[in-house]
């Protein structure tokens, strides 16, 4: 998923990520998307994740990750 989430950051100007069909999620989900957020931000570029699930909400409840 690192691979093709810089790939397709470095396609664009604008990412959207659609985490409406994540049932499950574990830190190194969240690593993964803190990396493309990360990413997103050195090239100047925008990163959105939009439609959260209850299980990706819960998680980010829990980190404090808004």
């Amino acid at each position: 998923m690192k691979d093709l989430i810089l790939a397709r950051l470095a396609q664009s100007q604008a990412l959207e990520v659609d985490l409406a069909g994540v049932t499950e999620i574990d830190t190194a989900g969240v690593q993964l998307l803190l990396m493309a957020r990360r990413a997103a931000q050195a090239s100047k570029k925008e990163l959105r994740l939009v439609a959260h699930s209850p299980a990706v909400s819960a998680l980010f409840d829990l980190l404090r990750i808004h």
